[in-house]
């Protein structure tokens, strides 16, 4: 079991020059402000950082030699803290993200309607 606490604020962690603030998409009910779109930045490349984390768990899973026999799962939290997200009823609050890797009973690629922004990872 690995568990981690990003991407959480200060957004400190990560490319800090990953994602260029000017190109980013915010979504509708985000105040479009330079400060906005810094910390959006910050945000994905602390998401990004996280990414590698979870890189390194499976390396060391495939070096077990136990691949086939792990099943990989990574679960979010609320939403992120911008506002109208993390602790509102807005989608961005709801929404909780959840991908998991299970050999021989999860095809890769699917996606479960059941669950909202349930994304099954690709063949790894």
């Amino acid at each position: 079991m690995f568990t981690s606490n990003q991407p959480h604020s200060p957004w400190t962690r990560g490319n800090q020059k990953a994602y260029d603030p000017e190109k980013i998409k915010l979504n509708p009910n985000m105040l479009d402000t330079k400060l906005t779109r810094k910390n959006m930045a910050n945000y994905f490349a602390e998401i990004t950082y996280l990414d590698s984390l979870v890189g390194v768990c499976m390396d060391m899973v495939d070096r077990s030699g136990q691949k086939e026999n792990t099943i990989i799962m990574l679960v979010t939290e609320q939403g992120n803290s911008f506002p109208f997200s993390k602790w509102t009823l807005y989608d961005q609050g709801l929404h909780s993200g959840m991908i998991v890797k299970w050999p021989g009973k999860v095809k890769p690629g699917s996606r479960n309607q059941q669950c909202w922004n349930m994304q099954i990872l690709p063949q790894l």
